[in-house]
Parts: structure tokens; C-alpha cells; sequence
């Protein structure tokens, strides 16, 4: 039997349900992955040679000029 390792404590999702704040953290990480996906799809539409239509010149117009949007 494998003896327990005496530096490592809990997990981070126990001390989260200790704070009580797990579910405020899930729903920040949710959103936040959420939030990146659009900007994927731009990049992956952007990086693709078969697709002419998207280029970086496009992709700044479409943002406003300076690519910031």
C-alpha cells in the first residue's frame, strides 16, 4: 500500500467547497472559455489556406482598421 504524501493537502476543488465559492469559479472559468471561442473561429477561418476570402487586411477592416475591434 502507497504511503500518503504528507505535502499535499486537499484538493482544489475541496478548499473551493470549503470557501464556498466553486460554483462562482466554475461559472467565471465557463464563461471565460466561452468567451475565447469566437476568437477561435476567426484564427482557425483566418490561418486556413483554402479558404481566399479571409485574410489579415479583412480581419482589421472587419475590426475597424486597427484589429482591436
Amino acid at each position: 500500500m502507497k504511503k500518503k504524501n504528507p505535502r499535499i493537502g486537499s484538493s482544489f476543488e475541496s478548499w473551493l467547497d470549503e470557501t464556498g465559492i466553486r460554483e462562482d469559479v466554475t461559472v467565471a472559468a465557463i464563461k471565460s472559455v466561452l468567451a475565447r471561442q469566437p476568437a477561435a473561429a476567426q484564427l482557425d477561418r483566418l490561418l486556413d489556406p483554402d479558404n481566399g476570402g479571409a485574410t489579415i487586411e479583412s480581419h482589421q477592416r472587419a475590426c475597424g482598421g486597427d484589429g482591436h475591434g
